[in-house]
């Protein structure tokens, strides 16, 4: 190896792209891991709330 540029890119800007490119890929990963969160958190929240209607519902069916 000569160290002979050969590229019409600079070294380092294709290593600042490549990086860039993997921080993108890791902010990507972490959005999709806390929208899988927050979309268990609410199937939850919804199981709940839906439970506590057919309970109510079942209640207000037993006293009439």
């Amino acid at each position: 190896v000569t160290g002979v540029q050969t590229c019409a890119l600079p070294i380092w800007l294709i290593a600042a792209v490549e990086n860039q490119a993997m921080m993108q890929r890791m902010l990507a990963a972490e959005l999709r891991e806390e929208a899988a969160i927050l979309a268990h958190t609410n199937a939850i929240r919804k199981r709940q709330a839906d439970m506590a209607n057919q309970f109510r519902q079942d209640t207000t069916t037993l006293f009439k």
